[in-house]
């Protein structure tokens, strides 16, 4: 990454709030921050600062996934992350859900966004498995985790 891309990330990350966890998802019990509110908080910043973000339905290992990324648009440098959908079932409605999902999370991420509240370590993610519990392990002849759900 160049300098003055960098330094223009800095920015951002200065400018940009804690976000508060204040929708309630009830079938799990906890809060989280919505697309919406991310977005409203997050676009006009990098805008600002020339920064434009794209999120796009991608593969990762022939399954479905995100891609983001941020572009400054006066350089042209790119900063990118992907990331598997997280799908109960292969419906449209699972879609959306985990489309979502990432993109709240991914912008979350690469721009190392605080997301104040309830913090529950993702076992929401995992349907409430304990925290010790292990991913399952990758198979080695489709370098695709035996359970193709398993993040």
């Amino acid at each position: 990454m160049n300098k003055e891309f960098a330094e223009v990330l800095l920015k951002i990350q200065k400018e940009l709030p804690n976000l508060k966890k204040e929708a309630d998802n009830p079938f799990y019990k906890s809060k989280y921050v919505p697309l919406d509110n991310i977005q409203e908080i997050v676009l006009p910043v990098l805008q600002k600062h020339g920064v434009l973000l794209i999120q796009q339905p991608c593969e990762i290992n022939q399954l479905p996934g995100l891609k983001t990324t941020l572009i400054h648009v006066k350089t042209g440098e790119e900063l990118s992350e992907k990331m598997l959908l997280a799908m109960d079932k292969q419906t449209p409605q699972s879609q959306g859900s985990g489309l979502t999902y990432a993109c709240r999370y991914s912008i979350a991420q690469l721009l190392q966004l605080i997301l104040k509240g309830e913090d529950d370590d993702g076992n929401t993610a995992t349907h409430g498995v304990a925290k010790t519990t292990q991913v399952n392990p990758i198979d080695t002849k489709t370098e695709k985790p035996k359970d193709a759900f398993a993040l």
